[in-house]
């Protein structure tokens, strides 16, 4: 090889050292710069430590900000986090609660509890009706003379609601009234009256014993059937037999047990 070729190939090589260490010198300079805009901080964490919040309590790259407790104030101009009341429960929590999850008793406003008085109220038995029907078993009328006739003769007097009552102190046991809409028995009305039946009816508590009045009311209805010639139904219009009589008196003493009432 020549001194000239020799010398071409030494001038190569420097031209070469010099680019790699030209390249090397500005690599190294692109990422110091690189670095400190994108390079993470010393002791930081991986990649999800994006998501912590930075040190002066600020939003990070995502939105999102340091943990809050509730009522602690929020970022500037931002208003205290008042606490919310636990919510009510749901009525499916309340009928079917999830696996583990004990039953919730709802709860009651103030306002809305029952007062004792009403309380009370609610608990005492309710009261009972006792009907009976008196009737013709044929299509006949019953004339108004003979029927106020028959209702005077048993002590019964009109008032209340112009029909006829069975009073104990001035209080209404029982009523007598037409069988007929609007069930009124006027005495001044009865040469023109004429009505297909009567209705008998007892509300109990009364003023008087419950078997007591039962009693009675059945009697007089008996007396009032057979003057008028007329019998006597219950209010599953049953005929009031014997034995009818019986099971119906055996239902007010059963209520009047129950109401715990001699």
């Amino acid at each position: 090889m020549g001194e000239l070729q020799w010398a071409l190939l030494i001038v190569c090589l420097v031209l070469v050292v010099a680019v790699y260490f030209f390249s090397r010198r500005n690599r190294d300079e692109r990422g110091d710069d690189e670095r400190g805009a994108f390079g993470k901080p010393e002791g930081a964490g991986d990649q999800m430590d994006l998501l912590a919040p930075r040190a002066d309590g600020s939003y990070d790259e995502f939105g999102v900000g340091r943990k809050r407790k509730r009522g602690e104030a929020g970022g500037p101009g931002e208003p205290p986090v008042s606490p919310r009341e636990p919510s009510a429960p749901s009525m499916a929590t309340l009928l079917h609660p999830l696996p583990g999850q004990p039953h919730v008793a709802p709860r009651v406003a103030p306002e809305m509890a029952p007062a004792p008085a009403a309380a009370a109220a609610s608990a005492a038995p309710q009261g009972k009706l006792v009907a009976l029907i008196v009737a013709p078993t044929e299509e006949t009328d019953i004339l108004g003379p003979q029927l106020h006739a028959a209702l005077a003769s048993q002590g019964l007097k009109f008032g209340d609601g112009e029909v006829y009552h069975r009073l104990i102190g001035g209080r209404i046991v029982y009523s007598v009234s037409s069988l007929l809409k609007p069930g009124k028995l006027i005495p001044a009305e009865a040469e023109n009256f004429s009505t297909k039946g009567l209705t008998v009816v007892l509300n109990l508590p009364g003023p008087v014993t419950p078997t007591v009045a039962f009693d009675d009311m059945l009697s007089t209805t008996r007396a009032i059937a057979s003057a008028l010639k007329l019998e006597i139904f219950d209010a599953r219009r049953e005929r009031v037999t014997d034995e009818v009589g019986k099971k119906l008196r055996g239902e007010v003493e059963d209520w009047a047990r129950a109401a715990k009432i001699v």
